[in-house]
């Protein structure tokens, strides 16, 4: 009987160990996840493409081999210029180095070694970066075209990538509340009393709940009642009041803002209509 139980207390602190270890995520932890880039393994270059050897920059290791007689070509970033004396080379003598400027305004530094057998270290320093590289001379095995990939330029990409993501996340929410506006339905005619300065903004509804957002006024002197409109007629509606918006937890086809009495009463109709095609949530203007 003791041996059972032991082993069911152990089973079960396994389980606990592996819940307590991310088995199971703690609530809001996917909410705030994000992908991140991912890297670069230095391990896995250079890389060979289309007869072009490409190097990750910033390895200590990218070694260049070119043959006696022939031309290498190191091209850098389109539009990165070597600065003036920012040529580096342990061997001058016995390998020459030169710029060119080819498509793309891609400057390409063009590598001649004059014998077989060599090794010597080449620094370039442009107006974006310091480059470092070993060069080796060898009967066999040149590389005719360089080329570099920059982990910092992908990893930009991503971060542009995450900021436009959050922009367009934020240009659907509306600016005072944060609610997604493509669940929200803004098919209102408001009409009527042009004038007052508490008119409703906009009027919507998230299939419970309907939402008028007054004008300015609204904080400036006496509040509209809302009434409801029905086959019976106009009845007042419960509704809470926050800031300068009228939340009715139900949702309606007409209503009407109503301030004052006789003659000097002030209306404002307000009407729900079929969404068209037109008036999808980025057709709107004031979220601009």
């Amino acid at each position: 009987m003791m041996n059972r139980r032991a082993r069911l207390l152990a089973v079960l602190a396994v389980l606990l160990g592996h819940v307590a270890s991310g088995g199971a995520a703690a609530p809001g932890e996917a909410a705030a996840f994000r992908p991140q880039p991912p890297p670069m393994n230095a391990g896995s270059y250079p890389l060979r493409q289309e007869g072009k050897t490409v190097f990750l920059y910033g390895d200590a290791s990218a070694t260049v081999v070119c043959a006696p007689l022939d031309v290498c070509l190191v091209a850098l970033q389109p539009g990165e210029r070597i600065q003036r004396h920012g040529v580096h080379i342990g061997d001058a003598i016995r390998w020459q180095v030169k710029p060119t400027v080819g498509a793309d305004e891609t400057t390409q530094v063009v590598l001649k070694p004059l014998a077989s057998g060599l090794e010597t270290a080449l620094a370039l320093v442009t107006d974006r970066r310091t480059y470092h590289m070993r060069l080796v001379s060898r009967k066999t095995g040149s590389m005719p075209q360089v080329a570099f990939q920059y982990p910092d330029e992908v990893d930009a990409a991503w971060q542009a990538y995450y900021r436009d993501r959050a922009e367009a996340e934020q240009r659907r929410r509306l600016p005072a509340t944060g609610e997604d506006i493509s669940t929200l339905d803004f098919a209102y005619t408001i009409a009527g009393c042009g004038r007052c300065a508490w008119r409703p903004q906009r009027v919507y509804n998230n299939g419970k709940l309907t939402v008028l957002q007054l004008g300015p006024g609204i904080h400036q002197g006496d509040v509209p009642a809302l009434l409801v409109q029905s086959a019976q007629g106009e009845a007042l509606v419960n509704y809470r009041i926050q800031g300068d918006r009228y939340i009715v937890d139900r949702v309606f086809d007409h209503a009407v803002l109503v301030l004052g009495v006789g003659r000097n009463q002030e209306r404002v109709n307000i009407q729900r209509r079929g969404r068209r095609a037109s008036e999808t949530p980025e057709a709107f203007a004031w979220l601009d």
